[in-house]
């Protein structure tokens, strides 16, 4: 079975409400989601908290909600609801807010809002382990490779990498994005990180990571489920 079939399988059950009035951002939501999920609603203001529990997760859009209302959500209403937050950039107010343990992630919209099945699943502590081939497995909760049961042991850079393109499945990374990623202020040769995703495939199977000429990596899971 597919990747998409396993993941609409598991989110067509759940009901999501997206508090947000931004009509682009909610355009984008409801064409990523609309098939995949049970229920997707959109409101444009906080709504009573026996509403609230309705749903499986919230996603709040940081940019439009006032702080103070957002807060009546994570501190005042007696229920942990896995909430994913949306924003145009971090910044102190964000962190203040996002200190609540029902936060789960903060997204860069744009940049990371295209992966939101993926963030969803993760806030909603579902599938934390993806099959991949011969046995293998990958724990996105811990960013540990399995094979069988046993762990794989990876060195710092080769799980930074994995994990990296993992999380950006299906989206093909440069060398300078894996570079920046992983290796921040760093520098990190195409030679030595061709290395690197060798021996990420020795320690598992070649197709784990596939090149992309010229270009960088992509970790393809459409094969996998």
């Amino acid at each position: 079975m597919s990747k998409t079939n396993n993941e609409i399988m598991f989110l067509k059950y759940k009901s999501i409400l997206v508090l947000d009035g931004t009509n682009k951002k909610l355009l984008k939501l409801n064409k990523l989601l609309e098939d995949k999920v049970k229920e997707i609603k959109f409101n444009n203001d906080i709504i009573k908290i026996e509403e609230l529990v309705l749903y499986d997760l919230i996603i709040v859009d940081l940019d439009y909600l006032n702080f103070d209302d957002i807060n009546i959500i994570y501190n005042n209403s007696g229920i942990n609801i896995p909430i994913i937050c949306i924003t145009s950039s971090l910044n102190e107010n964000v962190f203040k807010v996002t200190k609540n343990s029902s936060v789960k992630n903060v997204l860069i919209d744009e940049v990371q809002l295209e992966q939101i099945d993926l963030y969803i699943t993760l806030a909603l502590n579902e599938r934390k382990k993806i099959e991949l081939k011969n046995h293998h497995t990958y724990n996105l909760e811990s960013a540990k490779l399995f094979y069988k049961l046993q762990e794989i042991k990876l060195t710092k850079y080769e799980s930074d990498l994995l994990k990296i393109l993992i999380l950006n499945k299906n989206t093909i990374l440069t060398y300078e994005e894996i570079e920046s990623k992983v290796w921040g202020a760093k520098k990190c040769s195409i030679y030595s990180m061709r290395n690197i995703v060798n021996k990420i495939r020795d320690k598992s199977f070649q197709s784990i990571i596939k090149n992309v000429s010229k270009t960088g990596y992509v970790f393809d899971n459409s094969e996998f489920y």
